[in-house]
């Protein structure tokens, strides 16, 4: 495979170790149990539940990433505020300017003391955003989805963020960073995907000592009645699909399952993870939550195009019959796990 970073419109190609769709986890089949009270991770990985339709599994995401990224939510800025505040404060006084990636090209400047990776970056939204909110740090987008990655790129050059931030063309269990080189990682949506094993081994190697990684994912409500009717459509048209073991509070056990990494102490944030951050996208048409389906792997590559005109049909109803003709808006709560490294 090959590792492709961009900086400022350049690109430059290095060979590097492996390939995968943002990680390189194999999908597990469902058990069957209760997915209240089961880890999440098999369930998620049900290759039927999320579509196998793809003959290059980077191309998961990228297939789709216009669509992605015009209709996926994002995530609160006081979620943004937390990481960058929390890592501002762990970060160690003798961390260099020196940059953490083996690639010709560099970030390097005195003025630049915090290291962020964001794996699995997809279009860029976090790390743009965490680019956005600590200006004085350096920022690195991965991802082994080259058309997602470029979407990330061109999107920071448009914000004129791209002198900070860099691209890396990699797996999420194959990171092309040096040993103990960035002070926090971050894994938005994305780390269902991963070999949990490999990639936590890898993460691990690459924080430095006091570094952070950051773990969410965005939750629907489904507290909301009509959102709850919304997930039982997917589930009548994807019967693998489970709303119960879409939400997200179960993750702690598996992201603390090979003892590279623990709860976070000392953050002035109660001890309960993950931390909530309640939020909403509006709408002012069903036409547009049908679009947002569209970016939905367990919709667009796991129903035949028959079941899924079927499916938008009822979320056009659904939305008629709880909104009528108004606008609204989708209600989600972001789930941010926040761990450090243990001691080796």
């Amino acid at each position: 495979a090959m590792l492709a970073t961009r900086r400022g419109g350049a690109v430059v190609r290095a060979a590097v170790r492996g390939a995968g769709c943002r990680g390189l986890g194999t999908k597990h089949p469902v058990q069957g149990s209760d997915a209240q009270n089961e880890p999440h991770l098999p369930r998620w990985r049900d290759s039927v539940a999320w579509g196998n339709t793809v003959t290059d599994p980077r191309a998961q995401f990228g297939a789709f990433a216009g669509s992605y990224d015009a209709h996926r939510p994002g995530y609160p800025a006081s979620l943004f505020s937390l990481i960058t505040d929390l890592l501002a404060q762990r970060a160690a006084p003798e961390t260099t300017p020196q940059t953490p990636v083996n690639t010709a090209g560099s970030l390097a400047s005195s003025q630049l003391v915090v290291d962020i990776l964001d794996v699995a970056t997809g279009t860029g939204r976090v790390a743009l955003a965490l680019a956005s909110a600590d200006p004085s740090a350096r920022v690195i987008a991965a991802d082994s989805d080259p058309k997602m990655l470029a979407a990330a790129a061109d999107a920071a050059t448009g914000l004129n963020l791209d002198a900070t931030m860099q691209f890396l063309e990699c797996p999420s269990e194959r990171l092309s960073v040096k040993d103990a080189s960035v002070d926090g990682i971050t894994a938005f949506q994305s780390f269902h995907w991963f070999s949990e094993a490999e990639a936590l081994a890898e993460f691990s190697r690459v924080l430095r000592p006091s570094g952070l990684f950051f773990a969410a994912w965005n939750d629907r409500d489904i507290s909301v009645p009509w959102v709850r009717e919304f997930e039982l459509l997917i589930e009548k048209h994807n019967p693998k699909f489970d709303h119960r073991a879409k939400q997200s509070d179960l993750w702690l056990p598996v992201l603390t399952s090979t003892n590279h990494f623990a709860p976070a102490t000392g953050l002035e944030l109660s001890s309960n993870q993950p931390f909530h951050f309640p939020h909403s996208v509006k709408y002012g048409a069903a036409d547009e939550l049908v679009e947002l389906c569209q970016t939905f792997s367990y919709v667009e590559n796991a129903m035949p195009s028959a079941t899924k005109a079927n499916f938008f049909a009822d979320v056009q109803a659904l939305v008629a019959d709880a909104h009528g003709d108004d606008g609204f808006e989708l209600p989600y709560i972001a789930k941010l796990y926040v761990l450090e490294k243990t001691q080796e």
